[in-house]
């Protein structure tokens, strides 16, 4: 999802988009008590990233998860 910024595609299919997957868990959890500052920050550029992948379709965007789906999708 890096890589697509800028970019734009006729179709596009946002992949894996699970709880614990976007936003990452272990990286994000662990700033959680640490540091509460940095937490809200990786949480904002977890949730910044799909935007910009989501954007990036034209005519149609797919979005798909396993389990749990992630707490930035509006389900």
């Amino acid at each position: 999802m890096h890589r697509f910024k800028g970019l734009e595609y006729q179709r596009l299919a946002v992949v894996g988009v699970s709880d614990g997957i976007i936003p990452r868990s272990g990286v994000i959890e662990r700033h959680r008590v640490e540091d509460p500052l940095r937490y809200e920050r990786e949480q904002r550029k977890a949730r910044s990233l799909l935007f910009v992948a989501a954007t990036r379709a034209r005519d149609a965007l797919t979005i798909s998860w396993h389990g749990k789906p992630s707490p930035y999708l509006p389900i």
